[in-house]
């Protein structure tokens, strides 16, 4: 048969295995502040090239000044009260009447800043956010495939979603929140001793918070465990349903309903159960914070009246001191609530920053070039080769079926698809590759395989599962790099040149054709998004697949359901070969594919 090579691989001790599930070694166990402060930037100081990026700056800037002016009137406030107190004492109405309406319009400013700063600060914070997902996004799709295919969907898309809700938090609760309530009380502290000469109630009111801190801290550590677990169980569970969701077609064939239920929800109880130990441990807290919160306001108003009764003191002074309390105790109210939620953020912030610390396995050379394949000015043709498709979507193969229907494209039509002619296509070569995955033995996998399959012809690799012939793709694709040897493309090194543009050169119809949840139309154009509506028709024609296409109730616009799963076999198979003949790349894989000899 021209142009037709067969390799045999009885001889390739490789395997396309399912990897084992571990963790990286190259994770970070602990919070890498680099990385901290990588994703809490553009919340305090956005990135000069973001978009808006002058004025989130100022909006950020102004954020700050917001939050000094409330805390500011807040404090000040207290010392009104005690003057128009006094003043009525004396019978000044009319400078109490003053003091009275400076008490509570300081209050007012104190509140109203603090509202205006939030109305700032949204838009930092979303331009931040959008910033920050798509950093993290754009990480994902940066990692190489063996990490991919050793996590778990679900687990990384939680760990990105609440790790970025996580940094959210952290710059409200702790930033906004926690750090100016933590200023103030200190400034209040300063002022018993400064201005009332009363150190007693200075180190009462000091030594009460600092109490209630430390408490806080500790019940807020023992928790950690329970929320640590807590959350691995939501993992879990939520992995579990989505992976059996996934495989509902499977589960149908084998009628193993009960079962995911029944694991579904012995994982959903182990979640309440952890969740529950959670909720009894923070009714805990939130009674021993109120006792020591309590405790002090005990103390320090009868210290206050002890100063009062001895004239150190006037009961307008008395009355700020209560006043003061009050106001520091209050956010503190809510710090066993905020300080677990910022405990969580900071777990949650080191999944995320777990999750940006990894690097590819497979990373372009400084200055990496496209690869320089040669582009014939003139269209000289696919080549004799002949074939069909059946009804059933099998291929038939005696010289490259995948690229025989684009005999009938005019040169036209090839020009717009950036097309490469086959005849003058790319020579691969084989040279002493040796490759095993990461979890083998090194004995196991590819050992020095070398072959050539010249330009404009078309060659089988055939062997039982598992003997290699994915990895050979893998390999061809760069998600991985052979441990000995080298590939080659005309003579060209591959691992010399940038990946995507390797990967720009060959087509793949894979052994499993997986979807986008999204419309026929959004799935072939996806081969070529800049192609025509023209030449994705025509295309579809070629993979017989128009007249499937075009009987649908919704012909182009059907949604095909996630991974295809409203589809047949045969109709995902030839929607995957009009995707790989859209792209129209030098190179065509088929994997798995049916060959006729």
């Amino acid at each position: 048969m021209k142009g037709y090579r067969k390799l045999q691989s009885k001889d390739i001790d490789s395997t396309d295995h399912l990897l084992a599930n571990k963790d990286d070694d190259a994770a970070k166990k602990s919070l890498n502040i680099r990385e901290l402060l990588r994703v809490l930037s553009p919340y305090f100081w956005p990135d000069e090239g973001s978009d808006g990026a002058l004025i989130n700056r100022i909006r950020s800037t102004s954020t700050w000044l917001l939050v000094s002016a409330s805390k500011a009137c807040s404090l000040i406030a207290p010392l009104y009260l005690a003057a128009a107190t006094n003043e009525l004492a004396d019978g000044e109405v009319s400078a109490a009447t003053s003091s009275i309406i400076i008490y509570c319009v300081l209050r007012f400013l104190s509140s109203f800043f603090k509202e205006l700063q939030s109305i700032v600060y949204i838009k930092v914070k979303q331009q931040a956010s959008i910033e920050l997902q798509e950093l993290v996004f754009a990480h994902l799709h940066s990692l190489s495939l063996h990490w991919h295919i050793t996590k778990k969907t679900g687990s990384v898309m939680k760990s990105m979603d609440r790790g970025v809700d996580a940094v959210n938090q952290l710059v409200s609760y702790l930033f906004l929140f926690l750090v100016p309530a933590i200023l103030e009380c200190l400034a209040v502290v300063i002022l018993f001793l400064s201005k009332f000469r009363q150190w007693q109630l200075g180190l009462f009111v000091f030594s009460g918070v600092l109490l209630y801190s430390l408490m806080t801290i500790i019940i807020a550590q023992w928790r950690k465990k329970f929320r640590e677990q807590s959350n691995k169980h939501d993992n879990d569970y939520h992995d579990q349903a989505n992976d059996s969701i996934i495989n509902f077609e499977t589960v149908k064939y084998f009628t193993n309903e009960q079962y995911e239920i029944k694991t579904f929800k012995d994982m959903v109880i182990k979640y309440q159960q952890l969740s529950s130990s959670t909720q009894l441990s923070a009714a805990f807290l939130n009674i021993s914070q109120q006792f020591i919160l309590n405790g002090t306001m005990i103390g320090t108003m009868i210290i206050a009246g002890y100063a009062v009764a001895h004239g150190e003191m006037s009961i307008g002074n008395w009355i700020a001191v209560q006043t003061w309390v009050s106001t520091i105790f209050v956010p503190l109210n809510f710090l066993g609530s905020i300080y677990s939620a910022i405990l969580q953020a900071f777990i949650d912030i080191q999944n995320l920053s777990e999750l940006l610390a990894q690097q590819p396995d497979i990373k372009d050379p400084p200055g990496a070039l496209p690869i320089p394949l040669i582009q014939p000015s003139n269209y000289s043709g696919y080549g004799n080769s002949s074939g069909n498709l059946d009804d059933e979507g099998d291929a038939d193969i005696e010289q490259g079926i995948a690229l025989q229907p684009l005999n009938r494209i005019t040169p036209s039509i090839v020009n717009k698809l950036g097309g490469h002619p086959v005849t003058n296509g790319v020579r691969i070569e084989f040279r002493d590759v040796c490759f095993h995955y990461p979890e083998q033995p090194s004995e196991r996998g590819l050992q020095k395989i070398s072959f050539v399959v010249p330009a404009g012809t078309t060659t089988a690799i055939v062997g039982h599962t598992g003997s290699g012939k994915t990895t050979i793709s893998r390999l061809l694709y760069r998600f991985y790099e052979p441990t000995a040897g080298s590939i080659y493309f005309n003579e060209f090194d591959i691992t010399k040149f940038a990946q995507q543009s390797i990967r720009k050169c060959i087509g793949i119809v894979p052994q499993d054709t997986v979807l986008f949840n999204n419309t026929i139309l959004h799935n072939i154009s996806y081969g070529n998004l800049t192609a025509t509506k023209e030449e994705i028709e025509y295309i579809a024609e070629c993979s017989k697949i128009r007249t499937f296409i075009e009987t649908l109730p919704d012909t182009w616009k059907t949604v095909v359901g996630e991974r295809g799963l409203k589809l047949s076999g045969g109709e995902k198979q030839r929607i995957a070969i009009a995707r790989c003949l859209l792209k129209n790349p030098p190179i065509v894989l088929l994997d798995e594919v049916i060959i006729v000899l």
